[in-house]
């Protein structure tokens, strides 16, 4: 297929947008089973209660937006956390499953509410906006989530920063030409006509932005089906959500040159030694460790910085954990981008207090078909990025 070259100083760029698709399902929000690792002789009761909260079984949603990893990573952290117990009661992991629907995240938030849990982790899927209303009038935080609103305590993303990036790594002036913006049905399978509406338009950039896992991964094939070589010319910056590892894989040759922005460090790459405890502490409580992602990671290290936060709380409950999100400051841990959840007074009375979602994410890119980081350190998101010289397609990398 032939497209129009674009000039040295503009970089044509095509947004690839879901529309939104709700399916009924039953028995929504249906409890999936409650997970205690107290250590023996060590921890009273009764437990302190964290919601994991994903879509897990996705019975009549979309299985494609599944992700188990989120209750096993959270599993995972309390397990490790029991073992000393340094708040004097067992973390219990109660995990909820939305099935990827609107009213599945809200059955999901009234069940936090009656079991009076502390807060709410995960929350990476497209309907954690929808928890907040009943969160927040039972006063329970969510913690670590893809979402905006009062009550929600979220983890950084940029769509323009995958702009910059973008433009770092294609033409090296400055411009930036959005030269479609491609609306695809959340039921959508076929990513075909969609692509090729964008690469008629002339892009020889595609941003799957809020489009759905599989169909960030069927954008990728149907670029490779058109003759079109991610890194030959043509970039392609994937987000928020990281493609996993596994899908990497199915997608072979096609997957290669695309780049991810997210809010922690590939798992792909265990240098780095929050994601090596991740996988140690996966292990030691005998979770699955082929299905994990950026969602499982967050929901790892969002429940150990609640129990870290308790520690410090006046109270161990729901209320005490808002009080330290609130003026905790700076979050550093190794597998994360740095995050602050600390309120900032605005002055506006119609808007919530803000917090500062961090102003950096982790770069990765595919080669020879693995994840590997792109820089090793948190890139700035709207500055032009400083990307190193990067290899020939082919040439191989460590």
């Amino acid at each position: 297929m032939t497209r129009p070259k674009p000039s040295s100083s503009v970089f044509a760029v095509a947004i690839l947008i879901g529309s939104v698709f709700v399916a009924a399902v039953p028995a929504l929000g249906r409890r999936s089973g409650a997970t205690s690792a107290a250590a023996a002789g060590k921890c009273g009761e009764p437990p302190i209660k964290v919601m994991a909260e994903a879509g897990i079984d996705v019975q009549g949603g979309f299985p494609a937006l599944a992700q188990p990893e989120v209750p096993s990573g959270a599993r995972a952290a309390a397990a490790a956390e029991n073992k000393t117990c340094q708040l004097g009661h067992p973390i219990q992991i109660i995990p909820c499953d939305d099935h990827s629907t609107i009213a599945g995240a809200v059955a999901c938030a009234q069940q936090a509410a009656a079991d009076h849990v502390v807060g709410v982790v995960g929350g990476s899927g497209p309907w954690a906006s929808k928890m907040l209303p009943t969160l927040n009038a039972a006063g329970i935080p969510l913690v670590g989530c893809a979402c905006v609103g009062p009550g929600a305590y979220p983890i950084a993303s940029s769509y323009p920063g995958h702009v910059t990036l973008a433009a770092s790594l294609g033409a090296k002036k400055l411009g930036v030409s959005i030269v479609a913006v491609v609306t695809v049905p959340f039921s959508a399978t076929d990513l075909g006509p969609y692509v090729a509406r964008a690469l008629a338009a002339g892009a020889d950039s595609l941003l799957p932005a809020m489009i759905q896992r599989t169909q960030r991964v069927a954008a990728i094939e149907s670029l490779h089906e058109q003759g079109v070589h991610i890194g030959d010319g043509f970039t392609v910056v994937n987000g928020p959500i990281i493609v996993t590892p596994t899908q990497v894989k199915q997608l072979g040759p096609a997957a290669d040159g695309a780049v991810f922005l997210g809010d922690t460090w590939s798992t792909s790459d265990r240098s780095n030694p929050g994601i090596k405890e991740y996988f140690k502490e996966l292990r030691d409580a005998r979770e699955p460790t082929d299905t994990v992602s950026e969602a499982g990671v967050l929901a790892w290290s969002m429940t150990h910085a609640t129990v870290a936060f308790l520690q410090k709380a006046s109270t161990k409950d729901a209320d005490g954990l808002r009080e330290r999100l609130d003026a905790h400051g700076v979050i550093n841990r190794p597998e994360l981008i740095h995050q602050d959840f600390t309120r900032v007074a605005n002055g506006d009375p119609s808007r919530p207090p803000y917090r500062d979602p961090g102003s950096t994410q982790f770069a990765t890119q595919v080669r020879g078909g693995k994840i590997v980081m792109l820089v090793k350190h948190p890139v700035a998101m709207l500055d032009p990025y400083r990307i190193p010289p990067q290899p020939q397609r082919g040439s191989a990398t460590g």
